[in-house]
């Protein structure tokens, strides 16, 4: 009977979708060339520290901490953030996506209002509408949604990641 309950719990883990991969542009590269070609995964690219300007204090704290790994440390930042930061829908949203809650994700990543990471935060809008609609998802719509966010991405890097969430719809 045991045998059974674990064989299931096991099935059903097994079955869960991926988590994404956080990466720097400049990781993606590297993991690129070393397998010469970019394996299918979820990655939410994240700019490197040499990105960083005065301009965006917290996403570039939350963008350095999430880089090094350092979740724990991420959620006490945005827990003692100003909740007004431009940038404080977009990182709790990070937050949220990491640990799979999709609802509170696409709800901060709806709430964004900047435009310096609107492609960003359009992707992660798709992804998170994904998640909420799977396994009835439709696969057309979310497509052309993926297209529109490669259409607004301002770097080649953005646009591969992109064109790997197709191949991953198309493919599933």
């Amino acid at each position: 009977m045991y045998k059974f309950f674990f064989v299931l719990a096991f099935a059903l883990i097994s079955c869960s979708p991926p988590h994404y991969t956080f990466i720097s542009p400049q990781k993606l590269a590297e993991e690129a060339a070393a397998k010469s070609y970019l394996p299918i995964k979820r990655y939410v690219v994240l700019p490197a520290y040499d990105f960083f300007s005065d301009d965006d204090p917290l996403f570039d704290l939350t963008v350095k901490l999430i880089n090094e790994n350092r979740w724990q440390e991420v959620k006490k930042a945005l827990q003692t953030a100003n909740k007004h930061d431009p940038s404080f829908p977009l990182c709790n949203g990070l937050c949220y996506l990491k640990y799979k809650d999709y609802p509170n994700a696409l709800a901060n990543f709806n709430n964004y209002k900047g435009e310096t990471h609107k492609c960003l935060c359009q992707l992660l809008i798709i992804d998170c509408q994904y998640e909420l609609s799977r396994p009835n998802a439709d696969i057309k719509k979310l497509l052309g949604e993926y297209q529109k966010a490669l259409d607004c991405s301002n770097t080649e890097i953005n646009r591969i990641v992109i064109q790997q969430r197709i191949k991953y719809l198309r493919y599933e």
